[in-house]
């Protein structure tokens, strides 16, 4: 897209000091965008998103294939499975469940 567009920073531009993270409701509202936005940003490798857990939550992990990870995330997936009940870990499934 051509055009007389400038860059400007949106923490000087909306008068309030940066932030390492935010939800996407709230940085869609900042950047004037859609949530969907940051998908796509995501997908083309512009931005990166992460997920902050503050609290331990309980989880299910399913992983499409074992060739997707080392030995010693194998490993290490097998011993959370073979804990899970005991600590009420997240638990691991998906190729790996042969190994159960």
């Amino acid at each position: 897209m051509a055009g007389n567009h400038s860059v400007t920073n949106i923490w000087k531009d909306k008068g309030i000091a940066p932030f390492e993270y935010c939800s996407l409701p709230r940085a869609a509202k900042l950047l004037k965008c859609e949530i969907e936005d940051f998908y796509h940003w995501h997908d083309i490798k512009a931005i990166t998103l992460a997920v902050d857990l503050i609290d331990r939550i309980p989880a299910t992990v399913y992983f499409s294939s074992d060739s997707e990870l080392s030995d010693s995330e194998q490993k290490k997936i097998l011993l959370a499975i073979a804990n899970s009940n005991n600590l009420g870990a997240s638990v691991a499934w998906g190729a790996l469940r042969n190994h159960i």
